[in-house]
């Protein structure tokens, strides 16, 4: 994110606030503010912007391929006592998901509807399913599912998250595959492909399929979409090239051009979203990001985006909880705190706004 564009500049207007010789918190808070914004500029420049291109999708966090996963023990929306290693012997699909929006809800139902029917029909070969959501507010409207879908699997809801830490879930959903010795052997975290991905997973897994064909069947579909998709890329960045140089209503040409050639181009959108943002246009920008989510649910870019366009319809916080749940990382950590400074700082909370931008200080030291 190119913090000139994003960032508010209005911020300097606080920095001599000055009383009888005496450094005022306000002051303290702005010398911070101020600061980070100067050391961000200087020190980072372009080069956080191309490191945050990093895909950080990683299914599961704690959990190596190969290893053994660890227990789980929690309720099913019936209330009944469930563990893991109650299902000893058998190969299992193990699915975290999500229902707080309706966006979420439909992808994650879009895998769980895949993978059930290949439940009921593998089930009596050794197949497990079980599904996981981490929302103990939603145990009536699972339930419902449950019984609306005719869903036959194990659902179970993890009311403290215990599960969701222990694999280190960040990105929902988010479906592994076990063997019977329930050690992980595939890692699935959500793209637009995941229902198609997931079965095809269980299949191999399943010996219904070998890898050779699965292999097979991927080159011969990445033939056919990878002309288009290439030209698709070329238009993304130029875009990209062109937003970085200011240019934006050459970059937005170049940018629907690239979603016009392939529509699962999630950067694309976030990118628009980011115009959208310089131009105020903040329902617009809303709108984007999140399409570019769904398309591409681990961009830090496009939750950054988010959070400022919050911020833009006077949602503040509904940005800090959006900032607050970014996993950390180490290439815009300054950035993030940066923009947690303000938005506490907005909500009078003054101690967390100076502690957001001594953390922002920090890293940027810390990356010198």
């Amino acid at each position: 994110m190119t913090f000139p564009r994003i960032m508010d500049f209005r911020v300097l207007r606080g920095l001599v606030k000055i009383s009888g010789g005496v450094m005022s918190r306000y002051f303290k808070i702005n010398l911070f503010r101020t600061t980070c914004l100067f050391l961000i500029l200087i020190c980072f420049g372009t080069f956080v912007s191309s490191i945050c291109e990093m895909s950080l999708a990683l299914a599961f966090r704690s959990v190596e391929i190969g290893k053994k996963v660890p227990e789980i023990r929690l309720k099913t929306v019936e209330g009944n006592e469930f563990t893991l290693s109650s299902l000893k012997g058998k190969k299992v699909a193990l699915l975290f998901w999500w229902a707080e929006s309706e966006e979420k809800e439909k992808r994650s139902l879009a895998v769980i509807s895949r993978i059930e029917a290949l439940h009921q029909k593998y089930k009596a070969e050794g197949f497990e399913f079980v599904s996981i959501i981490a929302d103990p507010g939603s145990k009536e409207k699972v339930k419902a599912l449950k019984n609306q879908y005719g869903w036959t699997h194990h659902v179970l809801i993890d009311e403290k998250r215990e599960a969701n830490a222990a694999y280190g879930v960040y990105i929902m959903p988010t479906l592994g595959l076990l063997d019977q010795e329930h050690r992980l052997v595939k890692a699935l975290p959500f793209t637009h492909s995941l229902p198609d991905d997931a079965e095809n997973e269980v299949l191999v897994a399943m010996g219904k399929k070998t890898r050779a064909e699965l292999e097979k069947e991927r080159r011969t579909e990445s033939f056919a979409a990878s002309d288009e998709k290439s030209k698709a890329r070329t238009h993304l960045n130029l875009g990209k090239s062109l937003f970085q140089k200011g240019a934006d209503e050459n970059a937005k040409e170049q940018l629907t051009k690239a979603i016009q050639l392939d529509s699962s181009c999630g950067e694309a959108y976030i990118y628009l979203g980011l115009i959208q943002l310089k131009q105020k246009e903040q329902r617009n920008a809303l709108d984007l990001f999140r399409k570019g989510m769904t398309l591409d649910p681990s961009s830090r870019k496009g939750r950054i985006g988010t959070a400022l366009a919050l911020e833009l319809g006077n949602e503040n916080g509904k940005a800090v909880k959006e900032l607050e749940s970014l996993p950390d990382n180490q290439f815009d950590r300054a950035e993030v705190n940066y923009h947690l400074g303000r938005l506490y700082e907005k909500e009078g909370q003054k101690e967390q706004a100076l502690s957001a931008y001594r953390k922002a200080l920090q890293s940027i030291f810390k990356a010198e």
